[in-house]
């Protein structure tokens, strides 16, 4: 299936709407840890901008040709519902994920600081230097 096609699929369910999601592409803090920042894999964090409820924390891998866009649909069909904002740092993200949020209407905002996001990311590099 396409990214097109699960977007067709999506858009013939009328989805509920779950508030602020944060979205980011950062150095997996585990990996950084174990190989250093060059050699650290991608991960995408999707969270719940209130609750810091976790929505994924996928790493990317070098053959994965959908990237975040299809952790993101991967993450809409799985919980049923769609972003009412989908907030995030970084304007080429955006433009990424635009075919997206355009064609299944969720609103989005580029701030220069979330609120979520590095809050998991403090967590996770905490468990990483335990190991």
């Amino acid at each position: 299936m396409t990214i097109d096609d699960d977007i067709a699929e999506i858009q013939k369910h009328d989805l509920g709407t779950l508030d602020r999601w944060e979205i980011a592409v950062v150095p997996d803090p585990i990996s950084t840890a174990a190989f250093g920042k060059e050699r650290a894999l991608p991960l995408t964090l999707i969270v719940h901008q209130e609750s810091g409820f976790i929505f994924t924390a996928h790493i990317i891998s070098p053959d994965d040709t959908d990237g975040c866009a299809g952790v993101l649909i991967g993450i809409i069909k799985k919980h049923g519902a769609l972003p009412e904002v989908l907030v995030m740092r970084d304007h080429a993200l955006a433009d990424e994920l635009k075919p997206i949020t355009e064609k299944l209407g969720i609103k989005t905002e580029v701030l220069k600081r979330l609120t979520a996001v590095p809050e998991v990311l403090r967590a996770m590099t905490l468990l990483s230097r335990k190991q």
